[in-house]
């Protein structure tokens, strides 16, 4: 955003309609203290590095999204553990999230029932998985997939290659057959039925399923079941009732692949220490380490296969292979 232009918005009109000059003054003189701003002369600003850089919508979301809730529910946290015991928190609809916005909704539903605020999830979490590689481009998809695939089914037109469970709009689905042509007729897209509302997509070139990821899975015998950063958002009692509906349909040549971060287990970096708590107070959930996956995954009579890591050495994200 031009320096010209600087404050100029909905959010800028608003204060000026509403602030006196002496309240308008007192926030710059904080802005201008912590860096946001820079005074360049008596009742006159100009933005620093930082407040251009937070002209960026993604991250204009974030800051949004951080403070309108997730610093919200954390404010609260020592009352909610003094009333709980000190307990870690598992219960999706009963847990730090819904002590502090005061409400009986999980965190989801919370977000369905206020648009807004979905919309600005929505954004933060657009631009968050756009500051990262995806997938497909550091995971052999073709040689550990598509080929052996290929070579056990002979393109079989009933062959499912991969199941995207809780795959939101597409995205990944949407990539893959674009990245390999080969797989076009043979993807499945699962998610909630308000999910797939509308959804514009070739039905030629992926298949779309309503599907509650805590309900039996319809899909036998897939090549591959896929998650991408879906389990942090549950507890292991939850992850455990959707793994198991997955081990009931896969055949010995079936896989499970979750993309998830995978936490260090020490030495973890303070962003994604900082997500472990957020998913603890949002979601009553975890970030998990690689003895935390191995543990879950175990559980439930399935074993890791490989761990395929990201190559960005500051990105613990990662592609858990399961059998």
């Amino acid at each position: 955003m031009p320096k010209s232009d600087w404050l100029v918005g909905a959010l800028g009109f608003r204060l000026l309609r509403t602030l006196s000059l002496d309240d308008l003054v007192r926030i710059m003189r904080m802005l201008s203290a912590e860096g946001y701003s820079e005074e360049i002369a008596e009742w006159t600003w100009s933005p620093t590095d930082l407040t251009t850089t937070m002209t960026n919508a993604s991250l204009e979301a974030c800051v949004v999204h951080s403070f309108d809730i997730t610093a919200r529910v954390q404010s609260h946290l020592p009352e909610y553990f003094q009333q709980v015991g000190y307990q870690s928190p598992t219960s999706h609809r009963d847990g730090p999230f819904q002590y502090g916005m005061q409400t009986d909704l999980s965190f989801f539903d919370f977000l369905h029932a206020h648009p807004e605020r979905a919309l600005t999830f929505d954004a933060y979490m657009t631009g968050n998985r756009s500051t990262r590689k995806h997938w497909l481009e550091w995971f052999p998809f073709r040689e550990e997939v598509l080929d052996p695939w290929i070579q056990r089914t002979r393109h079989d037109d009933d062959s499912v290659l991969l199941v995207d469970m809780a795959g939101g709009r597409g995205r990944d689905v949407t990539l893959l057959t674009q990245r390999f042509p080969e797989a076009r007729s043979h993807v499945v897209l699962q998610d909630l039925a308000g999910t797939l509302q509308d959804l514009r997509m070739d039905r030629d070139k992926i298949s779309v399923c309503a599907h509650d990821i805590f309900a039996p899975q319809p899909i036998t015998g897939a090549e591959i079941y896929y998650t991408h950063f879906v389990l942090h958002d549950f507890s292991d009692e939850r992850c455990v009732i959707m793994l198991n509906h997955v081990k009931a349909v896969m055949r010995p040549h079936s896989r499970i692949l979750l993309n998830e971060i995978v936490l260090p287990e020490q030495g973890c970096p303070s962003f994604f220490a900082a997500a472990d708590i957020t998913m603890m107070t949002n979601l009553s959930a975890l970030a998990r380490s690689e003895k935390q996956w191995r543990h879950l995954i175990e559980s439930v009579g399935l074993e890791v296969v490989r761990i395929w890591k990201s190559p960005d050495a500051e990105d613990w994200e990662a592609v858990i292979e399961v059998k």
